[in-house]
């Protein structure tokens, strides 16, 4: 392939000049057949050798002017023969440096200078090239192929504060913004190519717990003797293929510039916490083989409001709420520490926004269920629709206005124009229920006797309406009704007492 031969031969024409020899003669003198010695030989000045030369022992040249060398065996180079060519072509360089040894060092160095516009149309440029060249391998065996192999082997402790590695790419001083240290490149443009991978790991071990700490390490802190070489990164630790980024440049946090779309169907497909999928914070579950629902969070301005809604590939989809086990779930159970605005802690307002032609609108339906061949038992075993109360908790906070454990209001906006048809009912009761016997009574309404504590308060009434309205209430009428007829049962301290009602109106 791309062989730098000048350079080599320039090289070894120097390098055989150290070849080491005895012999001198001081003139001209022309030889036109053989000559066999076997003490030293001398020539001193230009020589020129047409044909086969043996010499068996060290050849010095002093000054060759060779433009080739042939060895039909290994050549060897340097005072202590370590380094070889092979007549294969291999080159081999094996160098020890004792303890001492100064400068920067390199068995093969190659350095290689362009001008202005050197190397003209072709392509490759380096300073050291290989290149791993085949047809149809059938080797079998587990090896590396590879063009260049640089393998780290330090047995024991290396105290190195700068890089150590089988490989390392370095941008250098000055470098062009656009360099690479490393970089990965699809060539062979004469065809399509679908290699694996830009860059890979494998691993040739066969102990279990030998393993890289990290499959890529972008981290390292600074360097002994470099002053803020901290690893840092201009505009992001990774740049993906479309332009997007993944960034740590906040410490404790990563930052990916686009969205992220997660592939899973596992019960675990994405999880966040301090022991990942143990116990994790947040837990999203795509396991379902069907799944084509989810949940949408939408924010929004600052004061806007932030949106939860489930999201599906149907037209109306639920959004369920599961605690787990028995517990509740809690909405807004938090304490208010500002002092003015009203504090709500739920609330719900579906709004209806075309012309239904069947079915209505309920703000909130609680429906709490004893399922079949279920018994509840024990003290304090009943079901209950709902729960509502107002809580003065401690012993001081005055309240400047009501006490109210739950408050119906019938609304509509001023000059209100519609006919409604049904009742407007501010509390309905509706029963539909079945059972063997009820010990106790089946009643609509039932007010319990305050409970006494330290000062504790006490019912001024049972129903308190305020001023009046003709013909509905009145605390004083002109004319009461005479007509007795009718009545309304209701149980007092566990008697029955019945309220006395009335055919004819009263004149207010």
């Amino acid at each position: 392939m791309f062989r730098k031969e000048g350079v080599i031969a320039v090289t070894v024409a120097t390098i055989v000049s150290l070849f080491l020899v005895v012999s001198v003669v001081q003139a001209v003198t022309t030889i036109s057949t053989s000559i066999t010695t076997e003490g030293a030989l001398s020539v001193t000045g230009a020589t020129t050798l047409t044909g086969a030369s043996t010499h068996t022992g060290l050849a010095n040249f002093g000054q060759a002017s060779s433009t080739r060398l042939s060895v039909f065996d290994t050549a060897y180079f340097g005072g202590t023969a370590t380094t070889t060519i092979n007549s294969l072509g291999q080159v081999a360089s094996a160098v020890t440096r004792a303890t001492g040894a100064t400068g920067s060092f390199q068995n093969l160095a190659g350095d290689l200078t362009y001008v202005g516009a050197a190397g003209g149309a072709s392509f490759y440029h380096a300073g050291v090239m290989g290149n791993f060249l085949g047809t149809d391998l059938t080797n079998t065996t587990a090896s590396l192929h590879a063009g260049v192999i640089g393998s780290y082997n330090v047995l024991t402790d290396d105290d190195n504060p700068g890089g150590s590695a089988g490989v390392v790419g370095e941008v250098g001083d000055l470098a062009d913004v656009a360099a690479y240290a490393v970089l990965a490149v699809l060539g062979g443009d004469t065809g399509t190519l679908t290699p694996n991978a830009a860059y890979g790991v494998q691993y040739f071990n066969s102990t279990a717990a030998s393993k890289f700490a990290y499959g890529l390490d972008l981290f390292h802190a600074q360097t002994t003797g470099y002053t803020n070489s901290a690893v840092d990164f201009g505009t992001a630790d990774i740049r993906l293929q479309n332009g997007e980024t993944i960034s740590n440049a906040t410490d404790g946090t990563i930052a990916i510039g686009g969205a992220l779309a997660v592939s899973s169907s596992t019960a675990s497909s994405l999880a966040v916490g301090a022991n990942g999928a143990t116990n994790p914070v947040l837990q999203v579950d795509a396991s379902t083989a069907s799944v084509a629902t989810g949940v949408k969070i939408t924010g929004a301005a600052a004061g806007s409001s932030a949106t939860l809604a489930s999201i599906s590939s149907g037209t109306d989809e639920k959004l369920l709420l599961n605690s787990k086990g028995r517990s509740e779930i809690r909405i807004n159970s938090r304490t208010d520490s500002t002092t003015t605005g009203d504090f709500i802690g739920v609330q719900i307002k579906p709004g209806q926004g075309a012309t239904k032609t069947a079915n209505g609108v309920t703000g909130v339906e609680i429906s709490p269920r004893l399922n079949d061949g279920v018994a509840l038992s024990g003290a304090g075993a009943s079901i209950i629709g709902a729960h509502i109360d107002a809580y003065l908790k401690g012993t001081t906070g005055n309240v400047a206005g009501d006490v109210r454990g739950a408050q119906i209001e019938l609304v509509t906006d001023d000059a209100g124009a519609r006919t409604i048809t049904g009742d407007v009912t501010g509390l309905r009761f509706r029963s539909a229920f079945s059972a063997a016997g009820i010990t106790g009574n089946f009643q609509a309404i039932k007010i319990e006797k305050p409970e006494t504590q330290t000062g504790s308060q006490t019912y001024d009434a049972v129903l308190n309406l305020t001023s009046t309205i003709p013909g509905v209430w009145n605390s004083a009428p002109g004319t009461e009704p005479t007509t007795a007829d009718g009545y309304i049962k209701v149980i007092v301290n566990g008697a029955v007492r019945y309220i006395q009602l009335y055919s004819t109106a009263p004149t207010d």
